[in-house]
């Protein structure tokens, strides 16, 4: 007797959902989510860390960025903000300034860009100490580079922010250009306060606790059982060094 033709009830049952199984997110979405569902897109970056999208984003932002703040300011004026702001611009010598000047002109957009992703490159290595030995995890290096990349969207968007001021302000040669945002302490500080000052109230900064708490939350869902609190203290701890360090290097600057 021949066997029954197989019917939809007799079908194989599909495999049980599981971490292997799970629908990867999109790039794009991906980055959509990292502002608006943060947990559920670096879960997804933990198990699949793809970053080329949202580092194309990154870096062709900071070149832009330079470029349009030179632009809107004015190579030599920034030269000479950035020279005041450490008591220096009596000391150079008019041809240098002009040859300096001139230089940041054409560079400024290569030397954003190539500064965001040395960031990137750099931060997301100290992330990777972090995860396996300050928290006893197994990561690595490319899951990292993918949490370190999307970790580093709010920087993004203060860049976009900051051409937004350049393009709406009426006089943008009077701007900061190291400052333009009020998301920051440093940015209501008067320019004769001390240069350590400035430089410790730039670093506490909104974009900059948006940015731990992200990376935070990205050693979180990379390792197993850690705890958020534990994630971002030891983020916070690493961020309180560096701040310490350039306040200090500022100190002596001054």
């Amino acid at each position: 007797m021949s066997s029954p033709t197989p019917g939809p009830s007799m079908s194989p049952a599909a495999p049980p959902a599981g971490p292997g199984n799970l629908q990867q997110i999109p790039s794009w979405l991906r980055i959509v989510k990292t502002f608006s569902s943060p947990a559920e897109a670096f879960t997804d970056i933990a198990r699949a860390p793809h970053f080329i999208l949202c580092l194309t984003i990154e870096i062709l932002t900071a070149a832009f960025a330079g470029w349009y703040a030179v632009h809107r300011i004015g190579a030599m004026n920034m030269l000479v903000k950035s020279l005041q702001a450490v008591h220096m611009a009596q000391s150079v010598p008019p041809a240098q300034l002009a040859h300096q000047a001139a230089m940041m002109s054409k560079l400024a957009p290569v030397q954003a860009a190539f500064g965001i992703a040395l960031l990137w490159v750099v931060l997301a290595a100290i992330m990777l100490g972090a995860e396996n030995f300050g928290l006893g995890q197994q990561a690595n290096y490319k899951q990292m580079l993918g949490i370190t990349a999307h970790g580093m969207l709010p920087l993004t968007l203060l860049g976009w922010l900051s051409a937004l001021v350049l393009m709406t302000s009426a006089h943008p040669a009077e701007l900061d250009p190291q400052n333009l945002v009020g998301s920051n302490l440093g940015f209501y500080l008067s320019q004769h306060a001390a240069l350590w000052l400035r430089v410790l109230g730039g670093r506490i900064d909104l974009f900059s606790f948006w940015v731990i708490g992200l990376l935070a939350l990205g050693l979180q869902k990379a390792g197993t059982r850690v705890k958020y609190s534990s994630a971002f203290m030891i983020v916070l701890f690493l961020w309180a060094v560096f701040v310490l360090a350039a306040t200090g290097l500022a100190a002596l600057r001054s």
